[in-house]
């Protein structure tokens, strides 16, 4: 265990100090770049020159690093700021908006992305000046569940840009189809696809967070969208916390995706706070790792890649067989950065599987270095030049390559 927690240290280093470092090249990214970290720029304003430098790709590429990934947890007090700052988190949603919350919050480098009082939205703004580590403000959740007409709540934001320009708005719409009649009224569009509500794996339907993020990228143009994603159980809908592949898999399957934000649901897991869930906190840290090496081809730009995919060999468990026969066996993605591309691939279902996979020409006979193994792999791949190659995943498995 030690070796392999060592083996993991390493490569996270080694990939930290690969995509660190931004070298001047003096265009159109470097500017955006500039603007965007200059500390008089608005969060409003940076979060649209992000967006900006992200579709400046491949010119961005060596920029990115610089960019800013949310991974946030909702709903953590203010006495454990400090524990979750350290396990590499940059944002809490739903935390604090007075003094003592933020001047904590910003000693330990944590964004806050609050609820705003909604009857005293000039008073709340009034109290938030100055504060740079509140980032965004939470309008209203859910307004689609919670009936609030799409009317009503594009009402209210007029409200409030009367009274704050300088923040984004940030939204969470319960359903994909309400998230265009809400979108306009939001600078960030989060959507929270919830799948673990069976205790038997083969019940939940994890390919939801994919389709929900597809949808919410479709309504929001060039709004970022960040995915919440669960982790907790609150019976008797959602009887159990994910697995660790399980959470893994939905991960980075909304990055796959191009969710551009990674959130978790919620500091507390059934009956007490997830730093104290022996198995889901450790799994959570490494994603937070994992994501946080990664983060600049992660904002990156994927290419669209129609990857050829036949299975070979897998056993469906009795109480799966009716998922629809159309569903690639893989949730995959590629994306070019610096003199590398990263390919990620996705197991979303609860049984072994091996998947003959073909790749695009511009990848043909490189070779694939694994990321983040479950184990040392027995012999490094090659991508062959002419022919699909197999490739076997564990349930719910999750693997990532650099391809050189």
């Amino acid at each position: 265990m030690m070796n392999r927690r060592m083996r993991w240290l390493a490569q996270l280093g080694c990939l930290c100090a690969l995509l660190s470092g931004c070298a001047s090249s003096g265009g159109p990214a470097e500017q955006a770049t500039r603007e965007m970290l200059d500390p008089a720029t608005s969060p409003r304003q940076a979060l649209a020159l992000e967006g900006r430098l992200m579709a400046l790709a491949p010119e961005s590429d060596r920029f990115l690093p610089e960019a800013f990934f949310p991974i946030g947890l909702y709903d953590v007090p203010e006495e454990a700021l400090p524990e979750i700052a350290a396990a590499g988190f940059n944002t809490v949603i739903n935390g604090g908006k007075d003094a003592s919350y933020l001047a904590r919050a910003q000693a330990v480098g944590l964004r806050v992305i609050p609820y705003m009082d909604t009857a005293h939205m000039a008073a709340d703004v009034a109290s938030a000046a100055g504060r740079r580590t509140l980032f965004a403000w939470y309008l209203f959740d859910e307004p689609d569940l919670n009936a609030l007409p799409a009317r009503e709540y594009l009402e209210l934001v007029e409200l409030f840009r009367a009274v704050e320009s300088r923040r984004p708005i940030f939204l969470t719409v319960q359903s994909p189809d309400n998230y265009s009649a809400y979108v306009a009224g939001c600078d960030i569009l989060a959507v929270d696809p919830y799948p673990i509500q069976h205790r038997e794996p083969e019940l939940n339907d994890l390919r939801r967070v994919p389709q929900w993020i597809e949808a919410a990228r479709a309504a929001a143009g060039p709004r970022p969208v960040w995915a919440i994603l669960q982790a907790f159980f609150a019976e008797p809908r959602w009887p159990r916390n994910p697995t660790p592949q399980e959470l893994r898999a939905m991960v980075f399957m909304a990055l796959n995706h191009r969710a551009s934000g990674i959130l978790f649901f919620s500091y507390k897991s059934g009956d007490r706070p997830i730093t104290q869930q022996a198995e889901l906190f450790p799994a959570i840290a490494r994603l937070v790792g994992e994501i946080n090496a990664l983060r600049g081809p992660l904002l990156a730009p994927t290419t669209p890649v129609d990857f050829n995919m036949e299975v070979l060999e897998e056993q469906i468990p009795a109480a799966a067989s009716k998922a629809p026969e159309d569903r690639a066996p893989l949730d995959c993605s590629l994306r070019p950065f610096l003199d590398a591309q990263l390919f990620i691939a996705v197991n979303p279902d609860s049984w072994k599987k091996t998947v003959r996979l073909s790749m695009p020409s511009s990848v043909m006979g490189k070779s694939l270095e694994e990321l983040f193994p479950d184990s040392p792999p027995q012999q490094p791949l090659t991508v062959p030049h002419s022919y699909p190659f197999s490739i076997t995943f564990e349930p719910f498995q999750t693997r990532i390559f650099w391809i050189r």
